[in-house]
């Protein structure tokens, strides 16, 4: 069972924010069902002594033992739960419900040394106003062989109507139908001296007037070159074509436009050990996005449905859309483990960032134009400690026999 509390304390005219979150991690003495529950509260204090309190909830029950595996989930955040003052949330505003069921086998069974088939269901809907935003439901394989290199592929439909209540930034709903991905992975055995990750996924929309298809693949060769050294190296590409989605504002009217996206990521990371207290690590990354719109723009129907006939077009909307985005991050840092469970970590970042609207540059020239941008520099040093209750209490129990 666990307490966690945040407090974010600002001086002068800014908000402060604090969070408390109680987590329950049970299972029977069997070891045969699990259950978790999470209970989270937030408060965020704007001026003038405005505070605003949100909520979420977490609870899952599942089989936990047996080759036949089940779980139900439910997850839950109100439209006034915030926690990005010292953590990352994307939304709020949700009550989702899940089910998962899979057979899979602990003992090495012909060429595989375990494997496991996965099936799922979700059911989405928001907080308030409770209504459906949408269902999916599909599969997975996962399998790992006698010499331990590893494979799956994974299957997910979207059936129906599915409502984006969050696309359109004024709370309307857009509506997509019947999306469909699929995709595999392929992992070869860390423990030999080369190893190499693949992995690749596509998907598509079944609906009348969309022209939509998307696919990724990353490719991550890795060496160990003795126990202390470790590289890796990873390229990540998606390309997604005929998206569709908020592009601008016009009178605060949101405008949709027909998108092309291309995204490529390249990152090095290398780590030393020197032994199971220190470590050394140094990560490249460059992340560069950019985001092409067709001439013709939409606008949203209160239906959820799209429409030109308000005339819009990326020549009249008074701004570019069109989006060139890059990161570059340089961190080096250093972890040492004083203690169990206790670490101090010190962090240096390098960052260079430049986002503009030339879309149809090319690779090199968006980097060259990234490297012209002044660089920010950012040092962090973090101590994280550990208590161990068994040792608190021992050592009160301690105390009370001396002072007795």
């Amino acid at each position: 069972m666990s307490l966690i509390n945040t407090s974010v304390l600002r001086q002068g005219g800014f908000r402060d924010a604090n969070v408390t979150a109680f987590r329950a991690d049970l299972t029977n003495k069997k070891n045969t069902f699990r259950l978790i529950s999470e209970a989270k509260m937030s408060n965020v204090n704007y001026q003038f002594n405005d505070t605003e309190t949100g909520f979420s909830s977490f609870l899952y029950a599942g089989k936990v033992s047996g080759n036949l595996r089940y779980s139900f989930d439910h997850s839950f955040a109100d439209t006034k739960y915030e926690i990005n003052d010292l953590g990352l949330q994307f939304r709020n505003n949700f009550n989702n419900f899940g089910a998962d069921v899979s057979y899979e086998i602990f003992e090495p069974k012909g060429k595989l040394n375990s494997f496991r088939v996965n099936g799922f269901i979700n059911y989405r809907m928001l907080a308030n106003p409770g209504v459906f935003t949408g269902t999916n439901f599909g599969g997975s394989y996962n399998a790992t062989s006698i010499k331990l290199d590893s494979y799956g592929f994974r299957l997910n439909i979207e059936p129906g109507k599915q409502y984006d209540y969050f696309e359109s930034r004024d709370g309307r709903p857009f509506i997509y139908e019947n999306f469909v991905s699929t995709g595999g992975w392929l992992s070869s055995n860390y423990n030999r001296v080369f190893a190499l990750d693949l992995r690749g996924n596509i998907g598509t929309l079944f609906e009348d007037g969309r022209d939509f298809f998307t696919y990724d693949f990353e490719v991550s060769p890795r060496v160990r070159f003795n126990d202390n050294f470790l590289m890796v190296y990873r390229l990540n590409f998606v390309h997604r074509n005929g998206d569709r989605g908020y592009a601008t504002e016009v009178d605060g009217e949101p405008i949709f436009g027909e998108r092309q996206r291309q995204i490529v990521t390249n990152s090095i990371s290398a780590n030393y050990t020197f032994d199971p207290f220190n470590v050394l690590a140094l990560t490249f990354r460059h992340y560069w996005d950019t985001v092409k719109y067709n001439y013709n723009l939409y606008t949203l129907q209160d239906t959820g449905r799209l429409t030109t006939n308000s005339g819009f077009n990326t020549d009249n909307i008074g701004s570019d859309p069109d989006i060139n985005f890059s990161t570059w991050n340089i961190d080096l840092s250093y972890s040492w483990q004083f203690a169990p469970g206790s670490f101090l970590t010190a962090l240096y970042r390098n960052q260079l960032f430049n986002f503009d609207n030339e879309s149809t540059a090319s690779y090199s020239t968006s980097l060259n134009t990234l490297f012209d941008q002044p660089i920010r520099n950012t040092f962090s040093l973090r101590l994280q400690y550990f208590l161990d209750y068994n040792d608190i209490k021992g050592a009160l129990s301690n105390k009370n026999k001396m002072s007795s």
